[in-house]
């Protein structure tokens, strides 16, 4: 299934976890994939082609914890959206390869930085 940003905000809003797992506050910020964390995951779907990145796509903090998120920026265009079979909690992953091996990287999605970031939307 692919979404566009609206959809994907729906089913963000529209979506109850619950506190099940443990160590998914370690994906609070791009993280490597761990063996127990791509056991618990299915993917549900993709950002659409629609969503593309901007001009200044690289000129943004994506690093940290409380880094906002915003889908025209990288490494957000293009992911795949997973969800954990136990809590429902969703996660964004993409695939890095620049200047060393590749690296699965997982990130939770958090309503209040999509809201707090005004550019996204």
């Amino acid at each position: 299934m692919e979404l566009n940003e609206e959809q994907l905000l729906d089913y963000l809003h529209n979506t109850e976890t619950n506190n099940r797992c443990s160590g998914h506050s370690d994906f609070r910020e791009w993280s490597n994939e761990t063996p127990e964390l791509q056991s618990k995951l299915i993917k549900i779907g993709q950002l659409d082609d629609s969503i593309q990145a901007d001009e200044d796509q690289y000129n943004f903090p994506y690093w940290g914890e409380d880094a906002p998120i915003s889908l025209t920026k990288y490494p957000y265009y293009g992911c795949d959206l997973l969800q954990c079979k136990e809590c429902n909690t969703l996660f964004f992953y993409y695939l890095e390869i620049g200047g060393h091996g590749a690296q699965k990287r997982y990130r939770v999605l958090r309503k209040e930085l999509f809201e707090n970031n005004p550019g996204s939307f």
